[in-house]
């Protein structure tokens, strides 16, 4: 916690000092780059926080220090090495000192935390619109809704924000004139606080440090400073899963991750058989098991940060210390346990001492901050290209028993099997009032032709059937993000009633439930959906492509239904249990803008006043341009085995 006081509004463009340097430090096959060095100036100076990406690139994050006043920033370096400041801090009630990262909504909206400043001095929770323009959603009064939060934000499908103060609350701990253990906040969206959990000072309950992971059930799972991993559920009940110290790892300030059997993984700055920190895993029972001990030598000693996964269950992440430099890593582990070192800071114009953690992007870049080092010493932006090798032309979900490479927006989660299914789901909506996405995590080659096969079962209709899910084809801004409106919008239109945007540059296939009089013409249809690159729309008297609202079959049945969808030459074929349901005349390439010819893939969901279980129980892609097989690159997480493949 500081004492500084901070600076007024202004937007800057700044040039970058790109240093791209092959270090000695690096793994072979990798690329170092400092992307960009912070002056120390009005520009920024010691980011402390993780990065977030958007869909043309352009990377997003705080700096603590810096800025007009040098109370800290809001800033975005786009592709180019061109770095902008959205925000500077003043100090006063628009905050100052940010020291954790940013969560970025489909809208293009930022969202971020303080540590001081504020009407009370205690910190914020801010938004920056795509504008530029901030706004404080809360300020902590220091009392009972908490002091200082020091973690990034997470958002849910309702637009609801959940974070975490380090002090405040009603629990009995007091430091240096903070009371309070810490808490657990909402913010609804409508902008109103609330306490979910007061820490209690008790055997590790305390002075939480990571921000929160949330599952389908909207239980919250986090980490406390003082050893707790912990759950909260809805109602506000917290338990401990596991308290750790000593052998096991302790001071606990990396965010965790969260796999799809329920598994927490994350990092302890200190601690372990050598004493310089670990890599934990905790299980769904609350046992816990040691990865990787830092010896505090080349492997690096004291995560600060939490981890990245990628779809073949190698874990990601940094050092504070340690290395061949003293100045900290970037390191992988793999599945086995085995862990080396992707890059060695050399504390000089390439950085030094790592605070947050990393981005792995799509095709496999990893994307970091480092507190100091650089040309001025005040921090770096830096990459590591080529860290993983990216999947290509395809891949093959036979289950769901893990979701690793998939990205789950709103309601998406895991399902456990009902009726005729066997194994793990993807269940898109569970009950009334659900809106979700589920996009695999990389852009696949769409333009030239594909194939698309999933099983999907609808069942558990509550009151009513309702309202169905879409197979979506989108370059949208907003990428594994994007997610649209409610109820019989599906998830891919735009909502009227709230203003909800659509996903725009996007196609959708709709397997629709419920019939809506104002546009459907039953509740048993297919159609395509597009409006171009304009935000898509439901309603089938706009951006209607096909529709066949007569079906061999019942979408709703609780039955296992087989889709086939490919798109040659500029004709999408859908096809339900061998039966061809819509031939489309369409081109890709000329009603979306693309990339590359590539897109994202995925599906929505969405219900209402009525509710069914979405399930998908399978998924596979390949794309016509150049397929090898399968088993090129196939992952094992658990009993889940998935393969990826390119041309």
């Amino acid at each position: 916690m500081s004492d500084k006081h901070a600076a007024p509004y202004q937007i800057l463009y700044l040039t970058a000092f790109i240093v791209v340097t092959l270090f000695t430090g690096v793994a072979q096959g990798q690329t170092y780059k400092t992307l960009y060095s912070f002056s120390g100036g009005s520009d920024g100076a010691e980011p402390m926080s993780s990065l977030v990406q958007d869909t043309a690139g352009n990377l997003y994050g705080t700096t603590r220090d810096g800025g007009t006043l040098g109370l800290g920033t809001v800033f975005q370096l786009a592709q180019s090495g061109t770095e902008k400041v959205l925000h500077s801090f003043t100090g006063g009630t628009d905050g100052s000192i940010p020291a954790s990262g940013l969560i970025l909504d489909s809208a293009g909206n930022l969202y971020g935390t303080t540590d001081l400043g504020g009407a009370y001095n205690h910190g914020v929770v801010f938004k920056i619109d795509s504008s530029s323009n901030e706004s404080v959603l809360h300020a902590f009064s220091g009392g009972t809704d908490g002091i200082g939060s020091p973690a990034a934000l997470i958002r849910d499908g309702a637009g609801n924000l959940f974070g975490v103060t380090y002090y405040g609350g009603n629990g009995p701990c007091s430091f240096q004139g903070n009371t309070g253990c810490g808490t657990i906040f909402k913010i609804d969206a409508s902008g109103n606080e609330s306490v979910l959990y007061n820490f209690t000072g008790i055997n590790g309950d305390g002075h939480p440090d990571t921000a929160l992971v949330e599952d389908s059930a909207g239980n919250l799972y986090g980490a406390a400073r003082d050893g707790e991993v912990f759950e909260v559920a809805p109602s506000g009940i917290g338990k401990p899963l596991h308290i750790l110290g000593g052998a096991d790892g302790s001071d606990l300030r990396g965010d965790l991750i969260r796999d799809g059997a329920g598994n927490l993984y994350g990092t302890a700055f200190f601690g372990g058989a050598l004493g310089s920190g670990v890599v934990f895993k905790v299980d769904v029972s609350g046992n816990e098991t040691v990865l990787y001990n830092f010896s505090g030598g080349t492997d690096g000693a004291n995560p600060q940060s939490g981890l990245v996964a990628d779809a073949a269950g190698n874990f990601y992440g940094t050092t504070h210390n340690g290395g061949a430099h003293g100045y900290g890593v970037v390191f992988k582990l793999d599945s086995a346990g085995n862990q080396s070192v992707l890059y060695s800071f050399a504390g000089g114009t390439d950085g030094a001492n790592p605070y947050g953690g990393l981005l792995l992007d799509a095709t496999g870049n990893l994307y970091g901050t480092t507190y100091a080092g650089g040309v001025s010493g005040h921090g770096t932006v830096f990459e590591i290209t080529s860290a993983i090798t990216p999947p290509g032309q395809g891949f093959d979900y036979p289950t769901f028993a893990s979701v690793v490479g998939l990205a789950l927006n709103g309601n998406a989660a895991q399902g456990s099997p009902i009726g005729p299914e066997t194994a793990q789901v993807l269940r898109l909506t569970a009950g009334l009032g659900q809106t979700s996405s589920v996009w695999y995590g990389t852009p696949v080659p769409v333009s030239s032709g594909f194939t698309v096969t999933f099983d999907f079962n609808i069942n558990n209709c509550v009151v009513t059937c309702a309202d169905g899910f879409a197979f979506v084809i989108q370059n949208s801004k907003n990428g594994t993000t994007s997610l649209g409106g409610g109820g019989g919008y599906i998830g891919y239109g735009y909502e009227t009633e709230i203003s909800k945007a659509g996903i725009d540059n996007s196609l959708a296939i709709e397997f629709d439930t419920y019939d809506d009089p104002t546009w459907d013409p039953n509740a048993n249809h297919v159609a395509v959906q597009s409006c171009g690159i304009q935000q898509n729309s439901a309603k089938h008297y706009e951006c209607n492509l096909s529709l066949n609202s007569n079906l061999p079959m019942t979408l709703a049945d609780s039955a296992n239904h087989s889709v086939s969808i490919t798109y040659v030459a500029g004709t999408l074929t859908t096809s339900l249990d061998g039966n061809v349901v819509m031939t489309t005349s369409v081109n890709l390439s000329s009603l979306l803008t693309l990339n590359g010819g590539d897109a994202y893939i995925g599906f929505t969901a969405a219900s209402g006043s009525g509710g069914e279980n979405a399930d998908v129980l399978n998924w596979s892609f390949s794309s016509n341009s150049g397929i090898v097989p399968p088993g090129n690159l196939s992952a094992t997480v658990g009993n889940q085995s998935v393969s990826l493949w390119w041309g």
